[in-house]
């Protein structure tokens, strides 16, 4: 199952790249990555909760992944920060 998360967290990080390069800054939200039709692929993690994403500045963003035990915040946790 974190294979799985690590392949939908590359997946969705393939996309906010590539809205990062054609808007000139990461998307504000899921729902504006969605709208923009650039990911189609399962924003949940190989356990089945959704991927949580977080905006910090145009061009930083936040991915994390709940992990194992479903809470966010917690060491299982599988953040991808860039």
């Amino acid at each position: 199952r974190a294979e799985l998360t690590q392949v939908n967290m590359a997946t969705m990080e393939n996309a906010i790249v590539t809205f990062i390069a054609t808007e000139g800054e990461a998307p504000a939200d899921l729902k504006t990555l969605f709208a923009a039709r650039l990911f189609s692929g399962d924003p949940s993690d190989g356990w089945g909760t959704p991927l949580k994403y977080e905006r910090l500045s145009d061009s930083s963003y936040r991915l994390a992944a709940a992990g194992k035990d479903r809470t966010f915040g917690s060491d299982d946790d599988i953040v991808l920060e860039r």
